[in-house]
């Protein structure tokens, strides 16, 4: 591992080291994509994480918006 990180050293910028951008994750990693546009250290696991929670949110946000067709059209015949 040690080469592999000194090869990268000796052919990447600096700005290609970076912190994932995960807030609950404190991994680095080298950005060897050719975009140079790599956000977390392990996308399947942080960027997922982050992905998924998102979504949760959205939808949450979503149906707090919506009106609540519980109860409509009910009447009571008591």
């Amino acid at each position: 591992m040690g080469t592999g990180l000194l090869g990268a050293l000796r052919t990447l910028s600096h700005d290609r080291f970076r912190r994932c951008a995960s807030p609950v994750c404190e991994g680095m990693f080298v950005d060897t994509s050719k975009a140079g546009r790599r956000r977390y250290c392990m996308p399947e696991v942080c960027g997922n994480r982050l992905n998924v929670a998102s979504h949760r949110a959205r939808r949450l946000e979503s149906a707090r918006r919506r009106p609540d067709s519980r109860g409509a059209g009910d009447t009571d015949s008591g």
